[in-house]
């Protein structure tokens, strides 16, 4: 592994660009861990074949690795990667859906505090969803980022594959996305849901059974982790007592508010 970053080591300032293959003479890497550095520019090619974890939170990157056409073919990373973060970076774009297809080992992404990244909710992580129940994305953030307006609907065959796998965090916190929840969203199932600081979000999130008042979708009835607060959404929205798998829920208006249920 290579190791040159720590929030506890501020030294380790080392600024520049990186090479497009400045890694390919290191085979045997299995983690590289550069956060807390100013590198800059365009995220170099990392196609070696045991590299499992990457981590190059707080730096100046901007984009991610060219696709490269020769004797290595594919995305810049390998295919056996696990772990992605990149959070607090200057990026001004995310994985296409060809990038996603080659990373079929991809268990966590980290997006999350990339400023730069803008427009509306990225459709790449609608059309991917995780693959298999042994190979999926299991946690996926981009909080704190620029995307607008509205959530677009998850269609019903992905939303099939979104539920079959082991899809445990969904973390959309801190943006500026705008109008209700589309009644696919609804019927997920996943452990952490944070869709909290999007001031412009309202409806509810809740689909209740008229006559018995029980909640009957599958994300609040599945969650156990469930960030909303400084959102604006309405309406009775949960009866402690019905949620038994709940055990962390925040939706006060200030974000300040925490209710643990054991």
């Amino acid at each position: 592994s290579i190791g040159l970053g720590s929030p506890f080591t501020p030294q380790n300032q080392m600024s520049g660009t990186l090479t497009p293959f400045f890694f390919a003479q290191y085979p045997a890497l299995s983690l590289i861990d550069l956060t807390y550095n100013q590198f800059s520019g365009t995220i170099p090619y990392m196609g070696i074949e045991k590299l499992q974890s990457i981590q190059l939170d707080n730096n100046l990157f901007t984009h991610w690795p060219p696709f490269v056409t020769n004797s290595t073919p594919g995305f810049g990373f390998p295919s056996a990667l696990q772990y992605l973060s990149f959070g607090s970076n200057r990026l001004v774009q995310i994985p296409s859906e060809s990038d996603f297809q080659q990373m079929t080992q991809m268990t966590h992404l980290y997006l999350n505090s990339n400023t730069n990244l803008t427009g509306p909710f990225p459709n790449v992580f609608i059309n991917t969803p995780p693959r298999t129940a042994s190979s999926s994305i299991s946690i996926i953030s981009v909080t704190d980022c620029s995307f607008t307006g509205p959530l677009p609907p998850i269609p019903e065959d992905q939303l099939f594959k979104y539920n079959t796998s082991v899809w445990s965090g969904v973390l959309f916190s801190g943006n500026n996305f705008e109008g209700t929840v589309p009644e696919s969203w609804r019927g997920l199932i996943v452990t952490w849901f944070g869709i909290e600081g999007n001031p412009r979000l309202n409806g509810s999130l809740a689909t209740y059974n008229e006559t018995t008042g029980l909640i009957t979708n599958q994300l609040i009835n599945t969650a156990r982790i469930l960030y909303v607060s400084g959102s604006n959404f309405t309406g009775p929205f949960l009866n402690i007592t019905a949620l038994p798998t709940l055990n962390t829920l925040r939706a006060s208006p200030a974000s300040i508010l925490v209710f643990c249920i054991v």
